[in-house]
């Protein structure tokens, strides 16, 4: 496959063992043919394309096929659509007369000229797979009539960008995506008819790179591994978008482009693929040099030019020790850490190409570090974190224990932290140092990690340009993962709906979301921070529902998404049991909610503007198509109080209906007196646990592309708060513990005193043998209640076996 350079515009050269095909053939006013795709096609000795591909009538695709068809035989041409003068912005006046001067050739050369439809087998030589997973499904209206211009007055049901051709072409494991300008429409579509056809190894990015295309369900089923942008140098469309950039990033897609790369090839024999452009080879262009040197460290730094890794192998004898740093960069800086005074090191630094792994490069070196000093200068004695487990950006403290040896004070050092390496870019904090004689002292660092893995801190203590004394550790950032259930009938997260609430919550706080297709059980659960249950169609087996219950007693969070009772399609039946399973409050309604006036027509698809709870912010509206509305344990009005919290409630005028009029609503917000708030989202603390509770799906991809209603922001505080509840500490533990009196519910009050029970003494335990039971008992002194004071009896009664069993300090 070579991606030919004709600038803004396509042209795509395919080459079989049995078969030439061209998909597109750029601009005719840049001159795309005569001076890219004929004097390409020379130097390559073809002489025939057997199947010319129109993706669709826009002049940047077909214009280059008018010298074509007088330049080379072709065997035939496939087109989506010809229907010309859609009005397009892209689209000049002339581009009409133009597709018709290129058809009236093909008609003269007597070339078939054959309309493709949708799920169409096109024969591009044994062994290849080609299908065709979006076409315009207008009928051909026969196969000897020229192309139609859209009259004026017309309806236009397809700009043209919507017709476009997308096209699979599979070899052995390696497939590509061939798009054309397909935008939002054409990949939606797509999804529609071919969702489990679309994932592919290398994307032709759609209409080069625009905020049109690229959407996030398409993008969430393609997971591309590299991407093409077919875009002109300095375009005045802007193109590529910042926005697709960005989504090409989140999907660590490997992106080439014409206007930088120049033509790009990449071959495949069905096991592996190679992509091979005009840019120069990977190459160092400044030799490795020593920046830094201590006694027992140094900092490598080299520079080539292109993006690449970087790699250090070292040792006194041979390379018997790596540092490896993924960042791609231009500039490579590495520090090597624990190594030994006054001792000789030979060295190899290599880098190996971003997007091309066979390109690889590499030097090699020597070092010697000096003698360490005799002077009583302080020295690092210790690093290490006041967090267990680190996770992705989440921050955590680093701690930083020195020691002054001299009998006099020590002052004007200075402590830094890096990441990585002894790089400026790579600098986390600094702070001054001042130890009392023969002293020690600890300094703290706030740290937030922003990508997974291993991750090495580099503790450096200076005074002045001197570094004095160096030490590291090396962290494992973990995923934040939230789990969605998909082994209940609940399909939309392979549908790409969950796509854009998938990048939203990665990009503002990290969070990786993986799916659950299996039974729901304590190891499948294990580690992650909240669970999505997506309007479940089937009942949750006993042992799952047990399994959820142990989850959120150990911190986990739960998030339920409904709807309404419309055609009866709600199931309340299937979630309200897990709510009373883990002990909340919540419960979903059977029934609609409805504004009468503020809405988008009818008055179930209505705005909600009201959000009484300080756990969201800056939200002034969301949309809610066909809602349900929230009831309390008792099947009555949901109202808030110290630990339930109503996130989203209609205004004074909303009301709620049973559409599906089988008699099944539980509860008419109208009926209550004094007229309560109509809950369309609640949360509730459950002690240990939190639970959040959408009686709409608010995931819904599509709600993500409207600007002015901020449901990502809404989503993305929800989901934070839920998150926090593992980050709970003894006194949040106690201070629910204090609060359930106010719980009416006996037996609700029991279960969730057992569950803060368990989690309150797993905490003291670990307390106790950090040594910290002056601040327990500090913590139960701040609370009188007697769920509280039963705890401490449990304390006293466990200090005291310790203390018959064992020797106190």
């Amino acid at each position: 496959m070579t991606f030919l350079d004709v600038g803004q515009g396509d042209a795509i050269l395919i080459r079989t063992a049995e078969k030439t095909i061209l998909i597109d053939a750029g601009d005719d006013r840049v001159n795309a043919a005569n001076g890219v795709i004929i004097p390409y096609l020379k130097r390559e000795g073809i002489t025939r394309i057997d199947t010319c591909i129109i993706s669709h009538p826009h002049r940047d695709h077909f214009g280059g096929f008018i010298d074509l068809l007088q330049a080379i035989p072709i065997g035939e041409f496939q087109f989506s659509s010809d229907t010309l003068g859609t009005g397009d912005p892209e689209e000049s006046s002339s581009d009409a007369l133009v597709y018709m001067r290129m058809y009236n050739l093909i008609k003269e050369k007597k070339i078939p000229y054959n309309k493709v439809p949708n799920g169409a087998i096109l024969n591009w030589g044994r062994g290849i797979k080609v299908e065709v997973l979006h076409a315009d499904e207008t009928p051909r209206r026969s196969a000897d009539q020229p192309p139609r211009l859209i009259q004026r007055g017309e309806v236009i049901k397809s700009p043209a960008n919507e017709q476009s051709l997308i096209i699979k072409a599979t070899a052995g494991k390696i497939s590509y995506l061939f798009t054309g300008d397909a935008e939002k429409g054409a990949e939606g579509r797509a999804i529609e008819l071919f969702r489990e056809k679309l994932p592919s190894t290398i994307l032709k990015s759609g209409h080069h790179g625009s905020k049109t295309s690229s959407t996030y369900p398409f993008m969430d089923l393609v997971k591309p591994e590299y991407g093409i942008i077919s875009v002109g140098t300095k375009n005045s469309f802007g193109h590529p978008n910042k926005e697709t950039l960005e989504k090409y990033a989140f999907y660590k897609m490997k992106v080439f482009r014409t206007d930088q790369d120049g033509t790009i090839d990449t071959f495949t024999d069905g096991t592996t693929v190679q992509v091979v452009s005009n840019q120069s080879p990977l190459a160092i262009t400044k030799p490795p040099e020593i920046i830094s040197l201590t006694a027992n460290s140094a900092t490598i730094q080299w520079t080539t030019n292109k993006t690449s890794n970087s790699v250090v192998k070292y040792g006194t004898s041979g390379y018997t020790q790596q540092k490896v740093l993924d960042p791609f960069v231009t500039v490579h800086t590495v520090t090597l850490t624990g190594l030994k005074p006054s001792t000789t090191y030979l060295f190899q630094a290599i880098s190996q190409d971003e997007r091309q792994p066979e390109q690889v490069v590499s030097i090699e070196g020597r070092l010697t570090t000096p003698a360490g000093s005799d002077l009583p200068l302080p020295k690092i004695v210790g690093m290490g974190t006041t967090t267990k487990a680190i996770y992705l950006r989440k921050p955590f403290t680093v701690q930083v224990d020195l020691k002054n040896p001299a009998n006099e004070p020590q002052k004007n050092f200075a402590l830094a932290l890096y990441h990585s390496s002894m790089a400026d870019v790579n600098l986390l904090g600094t702070t001054n140092v001042s130890l009392a004689a023969s002293g020690q002292g600890t300094l703290t660092f706030p740290v937030e990690l922003s990508w997974l893995g291993k991750v090495e801190l580099i503790a450096v203590l200076t005074n002045g340009k001197d570094i004095i004394d160096t030490s590291s550790i090396v962290v494992d950032v973990l995923p934040k993962n939230i789990l969605v259930d998909c082994a209940h009938g609940n399909i939309d997260y392979f549908t790409g709906r969950f796509a854009g609430m998938k990048m939203d919550l990665y990009n503002r706080h990290g969070f990786s979301m993986k799916s659950i297709s299996k039974l729901i059980t304590p190891a499948a659960l294990e580690g992650s921070f909240v669970l999505i249950m997506p309007e479940p169609k089937e009942a949750l087996a006993a042992e799952e529902i047990a399994a959820i219950k142990e989850y959120v007693s150990k911190g986990g969070s739960v998030l339920f998404f409904l709807k309404s009772d419309y055609k009866d399609l709600s199931a309340p039946h299937l979630v309200n049991p897990i709510l009373q399973a883990i002990g909340s409050r919540i419960r979903f309604n059977d029934d609609q909610f409805c504004d009468p006036t503020n809405n988008i027509g009818p008055p179930f698809r209505a705005f909600v503007h009201v959000f009484p709870d300080p756990i969201i912010q800056g939200v002034n509206q969301l949309l809610f198509r066909s809602s349900c509305t929230l009831v309390n344990h008792q099947m009555q009005g949901l109202t808030a109080s110290k630990d339930l919290h109503l996130l989203a409630v209609g205004d004074d005028d909303s009301y709620n209906v049973d559409t599906d009029n089988m008699n099944d609503c539980s509860f008419y917000y109208a009926s209550a007196t004094p007229r309560l708030p109509i809950p369309v989202v609640a949360a509730e603390d459950l002690g240990t646990g939190r639970v959040a509770c959408f009686a709409e799906p608010l995931y819904d991809d599509r709600l993500y592309a409207d600007p002015k209603i901020p449901t990502a922001l809404f989503n993305s505080q929800v989901v934070a708060w839920l998150a926090t509840a593992r980050e709970k500490t003894l006194r949040d533990l106690l201070r629910s513990l204090d609060n359930l009196e106010s719980i009416d519910d006996p037996d609700l009050r029991a279960s969730r005193f057992d569950g803060l029970r368990a989690a309150a003494l797993d905490q003291i335990q670990q307390g106790m043998a950090e040594g910290a039971e002056a601040d327990i008992q500090a913590a139960f002194q701040e609370y009188a209640s007697p769920a509280v004071q039963d705890l401490a009896r449990d304390l006293r009664h466990t200090l005291q076996f310790r203390d018959l069993h064992q020797d106190r300090p």
